[in-house]
């Protein structure tokens, strides 16, 4: 549905009588599809139906057709390989006949996806754990600098981001923007993954390039879940952005009386 309206010019930034939006209402509710469909990964950008369709090897790893994999050609052709079709798919039977082939766990596409990188993106916990065990590198970015740990923390993959963690994952690893796993996290609601991050040790302070803090980040959106888990970590309350401006600025402006509670 949300597909057919936005092709026929719907705007997902519109918002209702209670100020949220279509976009605000996928992140609330955790409709990561439909996040998706507003906002493309870089993935979703380059790992497109007409590419994968278009060569029997990567139509067979989508499909998770073991047999069909064996019959194509054996070896990929071009940046789009087999191996991350069908992690990206949720293949496990087609990713372990692949590795068991020969297949290149760590190889990146032109926008520096990885096999891992899309099983995590995609919330494909038990690939992530095969992968990390068969040598995947868990630290390889792409060309935004997000590692496989920013992608399941963005989402929200819980076991993804767990089977990350206890593979030893750079928890504070930077984004272009300055982005951390626990800041994308806490930006879309992440509760579980927060917590999970801060459990691990994952610095709260970790600033974006614009001096935001996970804290000032979770109260704009006003996710008082993540600002809790910050608090309770210890995240520091008076932290102030490069426009001069704490958590309690942004949540008193967007009216989010819960939070600005919790920071008083």
């Amino acid at each position: 549905v949300c597909r057919a309206l936005t092709a026929r010019g719907a705007d997902y930034l519109v918002t209702n009588a209670q100020g949220a939006s279509a976009e605000n209402e996928a992140v609330d509710h955790r409709q990561h599809g439909v996040l998706r469909l507003f906002r493309p990964t870089p993935s979703d950008q380059e790992f497109t139906d007409a590419k994968i369709e278009a060569e029997p090897r990567l139509r067979a790893a989508a499909a998770g057709n073991v047999a069909a994999l064996g019959e194509a050609a054996a070896a990929d052709e071009g940046p789009i390989t087999a191996l991350m079709v069908a992690s990206r798919a949720g293949r496990p039977e087609a990713v372990e006949a692949l590795l068991r082939s020969g297949a290149r766990v760590d190889a990146r596409s032109a926008r520096g996806c990885t096999a891992l990188s899309l099983a995590a993106e995609a919330g494909e916990a038990a690939i992530v754990r095969l992968l990390v065990a068969r040598g995947a590198s868990v630290d390889l970015a792409g060309a935004s600098g997000a590692t496989p740990l920013y992608q399941a923390s963005r989402f929200g993959y819980t076991a993804c981001a767990a089977a990350l963690v206890a593979a030893e994952a750079k928890l504070d690893a930077a984004a272009r923007a300055g982005e951390t796993a626990l800041s994308i996290a806490c930006d879309g609601g992440q509760e579980a993954v927060a917590r999970l991050l801060l459990e691990a040790k994952a610095d709260a302070e970790a600033a974006l390039r614009d001096g935001r803090t996970p804290l000032i980040i979770a109260c704009t959106g006003g996710h008082l879940p993540c600002a809790a888990a910050l608090l309770a970590a210890k995240a520091n309350v008076d932290a102030v952005s490069n426009s001069g401006r704490t958590a309690l600025s942004f949540a008193s402006q967007a009216g989010y009386e819960r939070v600005v509670g919790a920071l008083l």
